[in-house]
C-alpha cells in the first residue's frame, strides 16, 4: 500500500509499506499529494466520528427525553464544562508526533518505546480528573450556576463518566501509536463499533425503544452516562482485538526487549513531558476559557446555556471534517520532519491548510443557512430551535475561526513546538476571547449571540498568533534536528 510522503528537496514522495515499515517509493506531483492527504483523512474522519458522534447522540437523546424544557441538556452542558476543563490533564495528543518522527528517522522500534513512555507518564495524570469528577462536581456546579435543579443530574453524569477515564487514556495512546504509522482500520472500525453501541444502548435504555411488553427498560437520564462509558470500553476492546491481538500491528514497530522498565529512561520521560505538558496546558487554557464563557452563558438562563452546549456540538461535528484533514497533514509533517525533509514538510502544511479552508467554506455555509434543521436534531423545543436560528451567523463565524485554529495547532504540534501552542492559546483566550466576550455581553448584547461573536474574535486572534509562529518564529530545521536527536540510541 502506498502513502503520500516527502523528499529532501521539498517535493513529495509516496511511501510504500513493506514488512510493516514505511519505505520511500517515487516522487509524485502536488495533486497526487493532495489525493494522498484526502485518502489518509478519510479513516481519520471516520475514527473521530466516535467521540463526537457519541456526544451528539447523547445530547439528541436527552433533548427528546422531555416533552418540553431543557433541564437535562443544561445539566449535561454545565457538567461538560467541568469535566472538559479538568480532563485536559489527559488530553495532550503528542504521542503521534513522537511516533511519526521516529518512523521518519528510520527508527520504527522507537515508536513502541514512546508508547510505553506515554502510558507511564499518563498514569499519575489520570488520577487527577478521576478524583475531581467523583468528589467535587456538585460543589463546582453550584458556583457556575444559580439553578439548583442542575446540581443532582450534573453530579450524577460526571461521577459515572469518571469510570471511563482509564479506558479513554489507553484508547487515545494506542490509536495514536497506530494512526501515526498509517495503520488506520483498527481505529476506524472500533470507532464505528462504539458509535453503534452508544446509539443502540441509548435508544434502548434512555428512550426505551423499542418498547417490549412486560419488560420495562426505559431508565431516562440516569442511563445516559453508563451508556457512554460502556460504549467507550467497547471501542477500546475492538481496538485491542483488531490492532494487536488479531492484526499484530505492533510488529516492526516494537523494541526488541518488549515491555520493559529499561525503556522508561529519565531523558525520555523528560522529553515526553516537555512536549506533553505545554500541549495539555494549551488545551486546558482553551477549556478553562470555555468554562468562563459557559458561566456567562449559564447566568443568562437555561435556554442560552442549552444553545451554548449544542453550539459546541456543531463545532465538534464540523471539526470531524476539518480536523481529519489537519491530522492527516500533521502525520505526514511529523514523518517528514523526522527524515529532515523540511521543504516537503512546509509543502504538506500549505496543501493541508488549503484543503481545510475549502472545507470550512462549505461547513460554515451549512451552519449559516440550515440552522433550524441542525437544531431539530438535538431538540424539538421550538424556543430552542428559534434561538439557534437567531444565532446562526455568529455560530458560522465561530465554526470557521475555531476549526482553522485547530488545523494550525495540528501543524505546530507535529513540529514538536507545543510551547508555542501554549503561548498562542493564552494570548487568544485571555487577551482576546474572554475580555471580548465580557465586553460584548456587558456593553452590547447579554445573550448567546454576543458570546458567539466574542468567541469568534478570540479564535481569530489565536489563529493569527499561530500563523506568526509558523512563518516567523519556529525554525523548522531545528525541529528536524531535535526529532533526530530524541530518536537516537541512548
Amino acid at each position: 500500500m502506498a502513502y503520500g510522503e516527502t523528499g529532501e528537496d521539498g517535493d513529495v514522495q509516496t511511501y510504500t509499506e513493506e514488512d510493516g515499515l514505511l519505505r520511500p517509493k517515487t516522487h509524485v506531483s502536488i495533486p497526487s499529494t493532495t489525493w494522498q492527504l484526502v485518502k489518509l483523512a478519510v479513516p481519520l474522519f471516520l475514527s473521530s466520528v466516535s467521540w463526537v458522534g457519541m456526544k451528539a447522540t447523547d445530547t439528541s437523546l436527552l433533548g427528546h427525553l422531555e416533552e418540553e424544557g431543557t433541564l437535562y441538556l443544561s445539566a449535561v452542558a454545565v457538567a461538560d464544562l467541568w469535566t472538559s476543563s479538568t480532563g485536559v490533564f489527559i488530553q495532550g495528543r503528542v504521542l503521534g508526533t513522537f511516533v511519526g518522527q521516529a518512523v521518519g528517522a528510520g527508527k520504527p522500534d522507537m515508536a513502541g518505546v514512546w508508547l510505553q513512555v506515554s502510558l507511564a507518564c499518563l498514569v499519575p495524570l489520570t488520577v487527577i480528573p478521576l478524583v475531581l469528577w467523583s468528589t467535587l462536581t456538585s460543589s463546582v456546579i453550584s458556583l457556575m450556576t444559580t439553578d439548583t435543579s442542575l446540581l443532582a443530574p450534573g453530579a450524577l453524569y460526571a461521577g459515572v463518566l469518571a469510570s471511563a477515564l482509564p479506558g479513554r487514556v489507553l484508547y487515545s495512546q494506542l490509536s495514536q501509536y497506530l494512526t501515526a504509522r498509517h495503520v488506520m482500520y483498527p481505529t476506524t472500525l472500533s470507532a464505528a463499533a462504539a458509535l453503534l453501541a452508544n446509539l443502540g444502548l441509548g435508544l434502548f435504555f434512555i428512550l426505551g425503544l423499542p418498547s417490549i411488553a412486560g419488560f420495562p427498560h426505559q431508565f431516562g437520564f440516569p442511563a445516559a452516562a453508563p451508556v457512554t462509558v460502556t460504549s467507550e470500553y467497547v471501542q477500546l476492546l475492538a481496538l485491542l482485538l483488531l490492532g494487536f491481538v488479531i492484526g499484530h500491528h505492533q510488529r516492526g514497530a516494537w523494541p526488541q526487549n518488549g515491555w520493559s522498565v529499561s525503556n522508561l529512561t529519565r531523558s525520555r520521560i523528560g522529553e515526553f513531558y516537555k512536549l506533553y505538558l505545554p500541549s495539555a496546558l494549551a488545551i486546558g487554557s482553551d477549556f478553562w476559557r470555555v468554562t468562563v464563557i459557559g458561566v456567562i452563558a449559564a447566568r443568562q438562563g437555561a435556554l442560552e446555556v442549552a444553545v451554548f452546549n449544542v453550539g459546541y456540538r456543531f463545532l465538534w461535528i464540523c471539526l470531524m471534517f476539518s480536523g481529519a484533514l489537519a491530522r492527516a497533514a500533521g502525520i505526514q509533517i511529523a514523518i517528514a520532519i523526522g527524515s529532515s525533509s523540511v521543504g516537503a514538510a512546509k509543502s504538506i502544511a500549505k496543501i493541508g491548510l488549503a484543503l481545510v479552508c475549502l472545507g470550512l467554506v462549505i461547513l460554515s455555509a451549512v451552519v449559516c443557512f440550515c440552522p433550524s434543521n441542525l437544531a431539530a436534531i438535538f431538540s424539538s423545543d421550538q424556543a430552542f430551535v428559534q434561538r439557534v436560528v437567531e444565532a446562526s451567523l455568529p455560530l458560522a463565524a465561530l465554526v470557521a475561526s475555531m476549526n482553522l485554529t485547530v488545523a494550525l495547532e495540528a501543524i505546530v504540534s507535529s513540529l514538536g513546538r507545543t510551547r508555542h501552542l501554549l503561548v498562542s492559546g493564552l494570548i487568544g483566550s485571555w487577551l482576546g476571547q474572554v475580555p471580548v466576550c465580557f465586553l460584548f455581553s456587558t456593553f452590547w448584547r447579554n445573550d448567546i449571540i454576543g458570546l458567539f461573536w466574542g468567541m469568534a474574535v478570540g479564535y481569530g486572534l489565536h489563529a493569527a498568533c499561530l500563523v506568526f509562529c509558523l512563518t516567523t518564529i519556529i525554525d523548522w530545521h531545528q525541529c528536524a534536528q531535535e526529532a533526530r536527536s530524541r530518536n537516537s540510541s541512548e
